[in-house]
């Protein structure tokens, strides 16, 4: 079966490496502030539950645009949900060249990897427009539903806490495995 990687919605998650688990120095609260430059209509709060085994994490929303969280246990994460490549793009743009300390500190995955069982670390481009990195999660979606032959992953050996933080839902950084709606509200 082809899928057409330009309209799949689904979840990205979006880290710092492995080797260097909070080489964003990502503070929640002051996240959830920066947003509201790139993003006016942000909506953020940082939470305490059971949702993250206990352990703080951002919760934000702008409009339909974006609905994402972001934590620091394990390794620094943000994950959007219910978007395209194409929507995630301008949103990494804005991180990777206006938030992050460094453009060449992001990974990242997607819940089909994730239910895939893919365990790849896939490196953002640390340059290049919204256009290249939209690209760059289309074909990480065409490489996971078997379309695509895969280009600048670096494949995680490394089964300690940093994998188990990523690949569990419990610990915040990795897609939720639950029903989608078929369309936004």
């Amino acid at each position: 079966m082809t899928h057409d990687t330009n309209d799949i919605r689904t979840t990205f998650v979006f880290y710092a490496p492995e080797r260097e688990p909070h080489a964003w120095a990502l503070d929640l609260t002051g996240l959830g502030e920066a947003l509201r430059e790139p993003f006016p209509e942000v909506r953020h709060k940082v939470r305490q539950d059971r949702t993250h085994q206990g352990e703080p994490y951002l919760s934000f929303w702008a409009g339909t645009e974006y609905d994402g969280t972001a934590t620091v246990t394990g390794r620094d994460c943000v994950m959007l949900t219910d978007t395209t490549a194409g929507e995630a793009a301008t949103f990494l743009l804005w991180l990777r060249d206006s938030y992050l300390p460094a453009p060449d500190l992001i990974r990242f995955s997607s819940e089909p990897a994730v239910e895939r069982g893919i365990e790849t670390d896939w490196h953002l481009p640390a340059d290049g427009d919204a256009w290249r990195l939209a690209d760059e999660l289309r074909h990480h979606l065409a490489v996971v539903h078997g379309e695509g032959e895969p280009a600048s992953v670096e494949v995680l050996t490394d089964h300690g806490p940093g994998l188990e933080a990523r690949t569990t839902d419990s610990a915040g950084c990795a897609p939720a495995r639950r029903p989608r709606p078929a369309t936004r509200t």
